[in-house]
């Protein structure tokens, strides 16, 4: 939750980050739970994977490194949640 909070206060539209603002952004996940590139990296990878598999993408080319939220996917007991988030922003 922590990470979607994040893209939807400092996404582009609530809905896509770069993945450097989230791995160093103030009030980033990688900050707040001090985590460096590579565990960063694979807890995206893991949720990608696993929990928000379909909801959440992350992109990865040479030029590029984002991660996209399509919070309409998200599973309805999180949409709650995720909601009451964005609708603060």
């Amino acid at each position: 939750m922590a990470l979607i909070q994040f893209i939807g206060r400092h996404g582009d539209g609530g809905r896509a980050i770069d993945f450097a603002r989230v791995l160093k952004g103030p009030y980033s996940p990688g900050m707040v739970f001090r985590m460096d590139e590579h565990q960063v990296r694979h807890f995206v990878e893991t949720l990608v994977d696993g929990l928000f598999k379909g909801v959440m993408r992350f992109i990865d080319t040479a030029d590029t490194q984002s991660i996209v939220l399509s919070i309409e996917e998200l599973n309805p007991q999180y949409q709650l949640l995720a909601a009451e988030e964005l609708e603060h922003v």
